[in-house]
């Protein structure tokens, strides 16, 4: 119920009107004048993972309280009418009413680099200590006897079950599959969102997610790691465990197959 609401987060990260999105969830649904307002804005991508960290310094911050956060998207207000061509990559990313333009390898080395900076971070919270072991035996190796071996990645499918990746552009989806050794089938719920919806920005992940859930289904237990990219460039990441199964059809995904 909305009454039971103390805190709501949107994050938005092209529109930001005043008053602020969550300021109208908030008169919308009749809140009560306590719950506090949160809209996260100019974020890029990586928005929705920022606003599940806002969400947890609340939580750990305020007993008992209930948060609600609201991601969406107006990709149109990105629309560039001009014709620079340094100025027209948001309209090749977002498409909008943009064909043939080639985006240039220095996005998606950005992307690698960010990637694999996250991945060093997140890594040793994660991995089992089997992998960690053979991870730091490679790294030994390479480093203090200088033996000539590939850099070892980690099986992190051995850590996690899905993910929800951010589904930015084919050439995304190729840099972080590859980057993490994803088979086919973990890649694919970021693909369909990517072909159906295209890239929605902060949004994007949560599209990704539901497809886990609708063909998929998330078991009791079971891990979801939720990536995405975002504007300075960052990139952030949530590791989430299921507390209960879930094999809800979202209503996104309803006239989908599983194909």
């Amino acid at each position: 119920m909305p009454g039971q609401i103390d805190a709501v987060i949107v994050h938005c990260t092209s529109f930001n009107p005043v008053p602020s999105l969550a300021a109208c969830v908030l008169n919308h649904f009749h809140m009560k004048h306590t719950t506090l307002a949160y809209t996260l804005s100019g974020m890029g991508c990586a928005a929705s993972v920022v606003a599940i960290d806002l969400a947890q310094e609340l939580l750990q911050n305020h007993r008992n309280m209930r948060v609600l956060i609201a991601g969406t998207e107006n990709i149109t207000t990105m629309l560039y009418r001009g014709d620079a061509r340094s100025h027209l990559l948001t309209n090749c990313l977002f498409r909008l009413g943009l064909v043939g333009i080639r985006i240039g390898r220095d996005v998606t080395s950005v992307a690698s680099r960010a990637l694999n900076l996250n991945i060093r971070a997140l890594a040793p919270l994660i991995l089992p200590w089997s992998e960690k072991l053979v991870y730091a035996g490679n790294k030994i190796a390479r480093k203090v006897f200088k033996a000539k071996i590939p850099e070892y990645t980690p099986d992190f499918k051995m850590a996690v079950d899905h993910f929800a990746m951010h589904p930015g552009g084919k050439a995304v989806i190729d840099t972080m599959e590859k980057a993490l050794a994803l088979s086919p089938e973990h890649a694919q719920p970021n693909r369909a969102a990517f072909e159906r919806f295209g890239n929605t920005s902060s949004s994007s992940t949560w599209y990704a997610w539901s497809h886990i859930e609708s063909f998929q289904g998330i078991k009791r237990g079971e891990r979801l790691w939720q990536l995405a990219f975002g504007s300075g460039f960052k990139c952030n990441s949530a590791v989430w465990r299921a507390l209960k199964t879930n094999l809800h059809r979202h209503d996104a995904w309803t006239d989908q197959c599983s194909c």
